[in-house]
């Protein structure tokens, strides 16, 4: 009965594991966010993940525990593509957070000039399943 439950909650479970993978995926990441900005004619001009020792596990143990991996990107392109671009990273399936976004450049965002370029720095964590945790 258990191997049927489970065949019959197979695409779930596979849609579990693309939004918690078990690695950080960061090249996957890249992927994703170079199709949104592209979508949204905005350009990724840097993308810095931070070293695989500095990840963090939050919280650091029970069944909600999980590593996050930090990653600054800078995206140019207008203020409003950049609204979309973020709705975009809300809706996707991984689980993103935005911790802090600055933007540069580009003066003053007003009706005449909202197509000026400005450019965006975004610092983020991606999230992934805590290795090597066993549920007791």
């Amino acid at each position: 009965g258990l191997e049927k439950d489970i065949q019959s909650r197979a695409d779930f479970l596979s849609k579990t594991e693309d939004a918690m993978p078990a690695t950080p995926q960061v090249p996957e990441f890249l992927v994703a966010v170079s199709k949104y900005a592209s979508d949204n004619s905005l350009y990724i001009t840097n993308f810095a993940p931070k070293a695989e020792e500095k990840n963090m596990v939050i919280p650091r143990s029970g069944p909600g525990a999980h590593n996050a991996v930090e990653v600054d990107f800078d995206v140019t392109g207008s203020y409003l593509n950049m609204k979309q671009f973020i709705k975009d990273l809300e809706e996707n399936i991984r689980p993103i957070g935005i911790i802090a976004i600055s933007i540069t450049g580009g003066g003053e965002i007003s009706g005449i000039n909202s197509a000026e370029v400005l450019r965006f720095s975004i610092r983020s964590n991606i999230y992934y399943k805590q290795k090597n945790f066993l549920v007791q």
